[in-house]
C-alpha cells in the first residue's frame, strides 16, 4: 500500500495521518519531544486530526491495530498518547496485546502485573495503573499472559473496565493485537468507539487492508481512520504532503531542513 486514496477505498475510512520513517524512532520508540523534528509534528498533526474527526462526539475509547504485525501499531499508540498528553488530554494507554506486549518495554515502565489481573478478578484497577512521567499519561501494562487472550478480552469485565476508563480520561487509547493473525482484537473491537489502523507504506498489503477492514465491518465496528506509518522521506507520498519543505525544521529554503 502507498496510494492514500486507494488505502481509503479499502479501509472505508480517511487516512489521518502520515508519519515518516525515523531511524531514532525506530531504536527508541519513543519521540524527543523537547527538541524541534519531523516526526514529533507528524504526531502532533495526527492529534489535531482525531480530536476534529467528530466534533459533536467525538470518540474517547479507541482501538489501535494492524492488519498483521510490525506494522507500528505499538508505536503509533505510545507516541499518539503523548501528544495527546501534551496537549493537556488525559489520556491511558492499556496495553491489550496480551501475547506480545511491547507498550511497557517502549516506554521503560513495569510491566509484571496489569490487564489479565485485572480481568481475573485478581488486582483492582488502581493497583496496577502507572502514570508516566509527571504529565497526564497513564499506563496499563498487559500482565501475565493468559492462556485465554481473547475471551478475557471480550468479557464483561473488560467492558466495565473501558466503561471505568471512559469517564475518568478523555482518550483511552487501546494497543490491541493485529487483526488477522488472531481472533483476540475481534470481540474486542465491538467495545470501542472505533479502530485505527496502521498501515505500514510499502509493506502492508491490499488484500490484508481489505481483509482486516472487513473483519472489523462483521463485527460491527467502526474504523475511524488510517495511520500510514514509516513513509520513506524520498517518497514521491513525502513530497506530495510538502515534507520537502522547511518550515522551522533547518534552514529556510525549500528542501533545506528536511533532515534526519
Amino acid at each position: 500500500m502507498r496510494d492514500p486514496d486507494e488505502i481509503v477505498q479499502l479501509a472505508g475510512a480517511p487516512v489521518i495521518g502520515t508519519v515518516l520513517r525515523d531511524e531514532a524512532l525506530e531504536r527508541r520508540h519513543v519521540i524527543d519531544r523537547t527538541s524541534v523534528n519531523r516526526t514529533a509534528e507528524d504526531y502532533r498533526q495526527l492529534r489535531n486530526n482525531l480530536q476534529f474527526l467528530n466534533v459533536d462526539e467525538p470518540p474517547k475509547v479507541i482501538m489501535v491495530s494492524s492488519a498483521v504485525p510490525s506494522e507500528g501499531k505499538t508505536t503509533a499508540v505510545v507516541n499518539l498518547g503523548l501528544a495527546l498528553a501534551d496537549a493537556g488530554r488525559r489520556v491511558t494507554i492499556v496495553e491489550a496485546d496480551l501475547r506480545k506486549p511491547k507498550v511497557t518495554r517502549y516506554l521503560g515502565m513495569v510491566g509484571g502485573v496489569g490487564l489479565s489481573n485485572i480481568l481475573a478478578d485478581t488486582a483492582d484497577l488502581d493497583d496496577v495503573l502507572q502514570r508516566y512521567g509527571t504529565g497526564e499519561l497513564s499506563v496499563i501494562a498487559a500482565g501475565p499472559t493468559p492462556p485465554n487472550p481473547g475471551e478475557l478480552l471480550s468479557s464483561r469485565h473488560m467492558f466495565a473496565l473501558l466503561d471505568k476508563l471512559r469517564a475518568a480520561n478523555d482518550f483511552v487509547l487501546v494497543d490491541a493485537p493485529p487483526l488477522l493473525p488472531v481472533a483476540d482484537s475481534t470481540g474486542l473491537a465491538v467495545y470501542m468507539d472505533g479502530v485505527l489502523l496502521s498501515v505500514r507504506y510499502g509493506s502492508t498489503r491490499k488484500e490484508q487492508l481489505q481483509q482486516a477492514a472487513a473483519t472489523l465491518e462483521r463485527v460491527g465496528a467502526k474504523a475511524l481512520g488510517v495511520i500510514l506509518n514509516i513513509v520513506p522521506p524520498k517518497a514521491e507520498l513525502a513530497s506530495a504532503y510538502g515534507y520537502g519543505y522547511s518550515y522551522g525544521y533547518g534552514k529556510d529554503e525549500p528542501g533545506g531542513g528536511a533532515t534526519r
